[in-house]
């Protein structure tokens, strides 16, 4: 493991070299050396540590069988299932990691057992039937929240098949359960990397630079993850697959640009919902309370460990028995970021008994996702906005900021001076704030005029398109009035027909 400090650029592959840095609170990134290395008995070959992908024609899983690392491998050729210590083509030696080098406990099966599970044809239906009885056992919740967790357990197996994915994030007080959504897919969930702040060298090393989506990650206690700014966005812009994030590494003959992976499913537990808008959007925020449950999933005793585990272990040996499947085709009406979140979701339960109930999940959170956008403080400024411009869509920003804060509209909170702290979310409005809002959400042009009155005085006043204010008085839900400008005039396309 080679370690860089990202403040004084220092490189040493010892991590004790880094006192004083740590001392200082810099942050010593952490980077696994390279694994190419020529093997003694055939040096024309390099040996490569593998977690999991294709390797030409086979399609490899890493496990622990009988207590030694062995790969599960499905060949497309002869469509069926075996196990090797080790695989090889022309160039590589690939062979799976060692019981020390995983982040969490690895799939662990004794040969009898591989035999059995991989004898047996299980089902989607049958695996969800038995993720549904540990879910109903280890989470006291609405049926709409169990049925989400039964989904997305099941989805993580299911990554190599889809192209974007939602979050999930669990918020409530001390024993509320949030914890212990956390830890069930950690015990379930495919390759789980679980932790409390976890360090952003941490998550690079872990989703590495091979294979895509090499695990999923659950990090608790993340109510203050938005303060960590280079975090944050690595987590929301790796919700679509393809997500890279570019490190630049320090090297004995220079400096060399190397490119991890960062697209998997992600879950987060805390006491509330970091403050980031992009962030947010991500996510299915699930209100956690408070009850009763059959047993504790962070007390689990002999018997109840076992059947996680067995279980566990059958949804990897599905996952690799089917990796040649694809999910099946649907038309939904979700559309932009809705359909980006859930579709797959959707085609995860198609085909089964559960179905039906899969849908109510989609249709609760995407409503919950709608609502927060119809309510935000930005859809209220532009209720507010459309209703005060002229009928050449402008809007003269000295009048509406002190409309704002005079408190006439459904605007309302305290001034400080000369920021607005909004009641409903929190938030300060300034001159500067309200400006940039016109010209980056609302795509608004800034004009300057100059009026005379005794002398000449300066105006900035804005300049709106009538289709984008349509294009946001649908996304707000935002009703327009026939006295609106924007009922009627010149446009490209019918007011009443772009918002009906």
């Amino acid at each position: 493991m080679r370690y860089q400090c990202t403040e004084c650029d220092k490189e040493s592959t010892n991590y004790s070299d880094y006192k004083e840095c740590l001392e200082r609170r810099h942050t010593i990134d952490a980077f696994p050396e390279s694994s190419d290395k020529p093997t003694p008995s055939n040096p024309k070959k390099t040996r490569m540590v593998k977690v999991k992908g294709w390797i030409d024609n086979n399609f490899v899983e890493s496990i622990i069988l009988d207590s030694k690392p062995a790969f599960l491998c499905y060949n497309r050729t002869t469509k069926t299932i075996k196990v090797q210590e080790q695989v090889e083509n022309d160039s590589t030696i690939y062979v799976p990691p060692n019981m020390d080098e995983y982040g969490y406990t690895p799939y662990s099966l004794s040969r009898l057992e591989f035999e059995t599970l991989s004898a047996k044809n299980a089902t989607k239906e049958q695996l969800l039937d038995e993720i549904k009885e540990q879910v109903d056992k280890y989470i006291s919740s609405t049926d709409i929240v169990k049925n989400l967790i039964l989904g997305d357990l099941f989805f993580t197996y299911c990554q190599e098949w889809v192209s974007t994915t939602h979050y999930l994030f669990f918020v409530g007080e001390t024993e509320s359960g949030k914890s212990s959504a956390l830890h069930l897919f950690r015990y379930l969930g495919y390759r789980c990397l679980y932790g409390v702040d976890i360090p952003k060298a941490d998550v690079y090393s872990f989703l590495g630079t091979d294979e895509e989506a090499t695990g999923i990650i659950a990090e608790d206690e993340a109510q203050e993850m938005a303060v960590n700014r280079e975090k944050i966005r690595l987590y929301k812009n790796s919700y679509t697959r393809g997500s890279k994030q570019p490190i630049v590494v320090l090297l004995q003959n220079g400096r060399k640009q190397i490119f991890y992976n960062t697209f998997c499913f992600k879950l987060f537990a805390g006491e509330r919902v970091p403050e980031d808008k992009a962030f947010q959007e991500r996510l299915a925020v699930i209100h956690m309370i408070q009850g009763t449950t059959q047993g504790n999933v962070k007390r689990l005793d002999h018997l109840q460990q076992k059947a996680l585990h067995g279980l566990r272990n059958k949804l990897l040996i599905w996952k690799v028995k089917s990796i040649e499947d694809t999910f099946s085709t649907i038309q939904t009406n979700l559309k932009r970021r809705d359909q980006e979140l859930w579709e797959d979701f959707v085609r995860v339960f198609v085909g089964t008994k559960y179905e039906s109930e899969a849908q109510k999940v989609v249709e609760y959170f995407t409503s919950q996702r709608q609502r927060k956008i119809h309510e935000s403080l930005e859809a209220r400024i532009f209720e507010v906005l459309h209703s005060e411009l002229n009928s050449n869509y402008e809007l003269y920003f000295e009048d509406f900021w002190k409309k704002i804060i005079a408190r006439e509209t459904m605007v309302t909170g305290h001034l400080d001076r000369e920021t607005l702290i909004e009641d409903q979310s929190g938030k300060k409005i300034t001159r500067t704030s309200l400006a940039k809002l016109f010209e980056e959400k609302f795509q608004a042009e800034k004009k300057i005029k100059y009026e005379k009155d005794n002398k000449y005085r300066k105006i900035t006043y804005y300049v709106f398109n009538k289709d984008t204010l349509l294009i946001l008085a649908k996304k707000y839900n935002t009703p327009i009035g026939l006295e609106s400008p924007l009922i009627g005039g010149p446009s490209s396309t019918s007011g009443l027909d772009t918002i009906s």
